[in-house]
């Protein structure tokens, strides 16, 4: 296996012997959010379809990141998410 490529150790990719940094598209987006935020909001700045976008609010609340304070709105917990 060439060390440039690709390759997986422990559940972790790596490239390069670099940690591939997973989902950070998702770690931006959220961090571009306001506090509080809506589904539409979310749509626009992952440039998702609205079923995608509830699914990614359902796994950030899922994770403690978020807290649904009423229907489409939610609200930040954590400042920042680490990927």
């Amino acid at each position: 296996m060439s060390r440039t490529s690709c390759y997986q150790k422990g559940g972790d990719v790596y490239h390069g012997g670099q940690p591939r940094r997973k989902n950070s598209k998702n770690a931006d987006a959220y961090r571009d959010l306001p506090e509080t935020f809506t589904i539409k909001e979310v749509m626009a700045v992952l440039d998702l379809e609205d079923c995608a976008a509830r699914q990614q609010c359902n796994r950030w609340a899922k994770h403690g990141f978020v807290e649904r304070i009423k229907q489409g709105r939610y609200k930040k917990i954590m400042k920042e998410i680490m990927v």
